[in-house]
Protein backbone atom coordinates (compact mmCIF):
# COMPACT_ATOMS: atom_id res chain seq x y z
CA UNK A 1 0.00 0.00 0.00
CA UNK A 2 1.12 3.34 -0.80
CA UNK A 3 0.68 6.07 1.15
CA UNK A 4 1.41 9.40 -0.29
CA UNK A 5 1.59 13.40 1.31
CA UNK A 6 -0.49 15.89 0.28
CA UNK A 7 -0.84 19.63 1.85
CA UNK A 8 1.01 22.69 1.40
CA UNK A 9 4.11 22.40 -0.96
CA UNK A 10 6.87 24.10 1.17
CA UNK A 11 5.50 22.28 3.96
CA UNK A 12 5.64 18.95 2.57
CA UNK A 13 9.80 20.14 1.09
CA UNK A 14 10.13 21.42 5.18
CA UNK A 15 8.72 17.77 6.29
CA UNK A 16 11.03 15.67 4.16
CA UNK A 17 14.20 17.81 4.59
CA UNK A 18 13.80 17.67 8.13
CA UNK A 19 12.35 14.95 9.17
CA UNK A 20 13.19 12.13 6.46
CA UNK A 21 16.16 12.75 5.59
CA UNK A 22 15.33 13.17 1.93
CA UNK A 23 15.15 16.52 -0.17
CA UNK A 24 12.42 18.31 -2.89
CA UNK A 25 12.53 21.42 -3.86
CA UNK A 26 10.53 23.38 -7.00
CA UNK A 27 12.92 23.23 -10.19
CA UNK A 28 10.89 24.74 -12.99
CA UNK A 29 13.26 23.32 -15.44
CA UNK A 30 12.38 19.71 -14.61
CA UNK A 31 9.45 17.80 -15.57
CA UNK A 32 6.96 18.02 -13.61
CA UNK A 33 8.26 21.17 -11.78
CA UNK A 34 9.87 20.05 -8.74
CA UNK A 35 13.06 17.64 -8.22
CA UNK A 36 13.71 15.55 -5.58
CA UNK A 37 15.90 12.55 -4.23
CA UNK A 38 15.47 9.01 -5.69
CA UNK A 39 15.13 7.33 -2.28
CA UNK A 40 12.50 5.54 -0.47
CA UNK A 41 11.89 5.94 3.19
CA UNK A 42 10.64 3.39 4.52
CA UNK A 43 8.22 4.21 7.92
CA UNK A 44 6.29 2.22 10.13
CA UNK A 45 2.79 2.08 11.76
CA UNK A 46 3.82 4.62 14.58
CA UNK A 47 5.96 6.91 11.70
CA UNK A 48 9.41 5.64 12.86
CA UNK A 49 11.60 5.55 10.01
CA UNK A 50 12.86 2.10 9.11
CA UNK A 51 15.25 2.52 6.39
CA UNK A 52 16.10 4.61 3.74
CA UNK A 53 16.84 3.34 0.82
CA UNK A 54 18.68 4.31 -3.09
CA UNK A 55 15.85 3.54 -5.38
CA UNK A 56 18.26 4.06 -8.05
CA UNK A 57 20.00 1.41 -6.92
CA UNK A 58 19.30 -2.78 -7.85
CA UNK A 59 20.85 -3.97 -4.81
CA UNK A 60 18.93 -1.43 -2.36
CA UNK A 61 15.43 -1.51 -4.06
CA UNK A 62 15.62 -5.51 -3.52
CA UNK A 63 16.73 -4.46 0.07
CA UNK A 64 13.66 -2.49 0.29
CA UNK A 65 11.52 -5.18 -0.54
CA UNK A 66 12.61 -7.68 2.09
CA UNK A 67 12.18 -4.94 4.62
CA UNK A 68 8.65 -4.06 3.48
CA UNK A 69 7.89 -7.83 4.01
CA UNK A 70 9.35 -8.24 7.93
CA UNK A 71 7.22 -4.85 8.36
CA UNK A 72 4.32 -6.12 7.05
CA UNK A 73 4.58 -9.25 9.64
CA UNK A 74 5.43 -7.16 12.89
Amino acid sequence: MWQFVTGDREKIYDIGQKHYMVSAMADPDEPGGFIHSGSFVLVDKNRYVRGIYDGTSKESTAKLIEDMAVLLEE
